[in-house]
């Protein structure tokens, strides 16, 4: 497994509507015998900033509250990055957490709302995470993306894997390099880049 380590595509996918999505996805999926479940599920990013460059992601969810810390291993891409994930307990609310960043030095830049319709498919020990969803930002247009992310196993096999779905997914809903974000959410929405490590 790639510990601590972001291994996906990101589409800027405004002409990727969620039913087609669906259809097609799952179509694919059945044909070629892929075993899959899926989940729809929206919730919350709130983004701190230190004086310091570094960045806080608190997510919150039906099923979800934890901390993310994220950094960039190339200046150009996206692919392949750090990233460092802790659940927290139920209990602890946005404003506890937004109490705490403070006393720490981080300062709440803005929140996202993303509403996701995702698909986790086995890809033999690789489980693959095929996400179509739209962003909310507070006076900002709707947004549309879509990500390819693999997890459990190692890095090189990650990346192989990856490409395999990530022409997959282009070749469905016809999409190119073109429209391969370089970007992380909270790039695009802030216009700062994550550290580089």
């Amino acid at each position: 497994m790639a510990r601590h380590k972001e291994i996906e595509t990101k589409w800027n996918a405004e002409s990727v509507k969620k039913e087609d999505f669906a259809k097609n996805m799952r179509k694919y999926l059945k044909d070629n015998s892929y075993s899959f479940t899926d989940l729809q599920v929206g919730g919350y990013d709130y983004y701190y900033r230190s004086k310091g460059g570094y960045v806080l992601r608190h997510r919150t969810g039906a099923d979800s509250n934890e901390l993310t810390v994220k950094a960039r291993i190339k200046s150009n891409s996206i692919k392949i990055r750090k990233e460092v994930n802790v659940k927290i307990s139920e209990e602890a609310t946005p404003l506890d957490v937004s109490a705490m960043f403070k006393l720490l030095g981080f300062k709440q830049e803005f929140a996202i709302y993303k509403s996701c319709d995702i698909l986790f498919v086995k890809d033999k020990n690789a489980e693959v995470s095929i996400v179509w969803y739209k962003v909310t930002k507070s006076g900002d247009r709707l947004r549309t993306f879509m990500e390819v992310e693999v997890d459990w196993v190692p890095q090189k096999e990650s990346v192989r894997i990856l490409n395999k779905w990530t022409k997959i997914v282009e070749h469905l809903f016809k999409l190119g390099p073109e429209h391969v974000s370089p970007d992380s959410l909270y790039e695009i929405f802030s216009g700062k880049r994550y550290r580089k490590v």
